[in-house]
């Protein structure tokens, strides 16, 4: 078998609520169905949602997924300034 072969690359962004889309139930579903198949995910953080989501946000670190940066407000970053970029980053 190839080194790789047969695997699957979970990623998720985790929007604020009030981005169009959001279900606020969906997050703790996806961890509990990650948890009972004993497999990981990425996740993308906005920070604002860490900032909603404060036991979500440790409960994904503390069941083992990777935390990936999605910014603080996922604002467009070709329409920022290098310090607006910085800023929202930071």
């Amino acid at each position: 078998m190839k080194l790789g072969a047969g695997r699957v690359a979970l990623t998720f962004d985790m929007e604020h609520p009030s981005r169009s889309g959001h279900s606020h139930d969906a997050p703790e579903s996806i961890l509990n169905s990650l948890q009972r198949t004993n497999s990981r995910a990425t996740f993308f953080v906005q920070g604002r949602w860490a900032r909603t989501e404060p036991r979500l946000t440790k409960r994904v670190a503390d069941d083992g997924h990777l935390l990936g940066c999605h910014s603080h407000f996922h604002a467009p970053m070709v329409s920022l300034t290098d310090d607006g970029i910085r800023a929202d980053v930071e």
